[in-house]
Protein backbone atom coordinates (compact mmCIF):
# COMPACT_ATOMS: atom_id res chain seq x y z
CA UNK A 1 0.00 0.00 0.00
CA UNK A 2 2.45 2.17 1.09
CA UNK A 3 4.40 1.58 -2.63
CA UNK A 4 0.99 2.56 -4.41
CA UNK A 5 0.92 5.67 -2.48
CA UNK A 6 4.40 6.80 -3.50
CA UNK A 7 3.84 6.05 -6.72
CA UNK A 8 0.42 8.32 -6.94
CA UNK A 9 2.74 11.08 -5.35
CA UNK A 10 5.48 10.86 -7.94
CA UNK A 11 2.30 10.54 -10.91
CA UNK A 12 0.58 13.82 -9.23
CA UNK A 13 3.95 15.83 -9.04
CA UNK A 14 5.58 14.86 -12.25
CA UNK A 15 5.25 16.17 -15.74
CA UNK A 16 3.45 14.99 -18.21
CA UNK A 17 1.69 12.24 -16.17
CA UNK A 18 0.29 14.74 -13.48
CA UNK A 19 -1.89 15.02 -16.85
CA UNK A 20 -3.29 12.19 -16.92
CA UNK A 21 -4.40 11.91 -13.58
CA UNK A 22 -7.43 13.14 -12.65
CA UNK A 23 -7.39 12.62 -8.85
CA UNK A 24 -4.80 14.63 -7.07
CA UNK A 25 -5.59 14.41 -3.29
CA UNK A 26 -3.56 12.76 -0.96
CA UNK A 27 -4.12 8.92 -0.09
CA UNK A 28 -5.40 8.72 3.19
CA UNK A 29 -4.04 5.28 4.86
CA UNK A 30 -4.07 3.77 8.51
CA UNK A 31 -1.63 0.96 9.15
CA UNK A 32 -3.80 -1.68 11.33
CA UNK A 33 -1.26 -3.82 13.58
CA UNK A 34 -2.14 -6.07 16.21
CA UNK A 35 -0.41 -7.02 19.19
CA UNK A 36 0.52 -10.52 17.79
CA UNK A 37 1.63 -8.75 14.40
CA UNK A 38 3.72 -6.46 16.74
CA UNK A 39 5.62 -9.43 18.78
CA UNK A 40 6.48 -11.33 16.26
CA UNK A 41 8.21 -7.88 14.80
CA UNK A 42 10.03 -7.36 17.50
CA UNK A 43 11.06 -10.67 18.22
CA UNK A 44 11.21 -11.94 14.38
CA UNK A 45 9.39 -15.19 13.75
CA UNK A 46 6.57 -16.25 14.50
CA UNK A 47 6.00 -20.26 15.19
CA UNK A 48 2.15 -20.43 15.76
CA UNK A 49 1.57 -20.48 11.62
CA UNK A 50 -0.98 -23.35 10.69
CA UNK A 51 -1.45 -23.66 7.18
CA UNK A 52 -3.77 -25.73 6.49
CA UNK A 53 -5.81 -24.50 9.06
CA UNK A 54 -6.12 -28.21 10.94
CA UNK A 55 -8.27 -28.27 13.75
CA UNK A 56 -7.70 -30.89 15.83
Amino acid sequence: MLDIIREHETLTRTYPARWFVSNTMPIEYKVISSSRSKEVMNVGEDNDVDLFDKKE
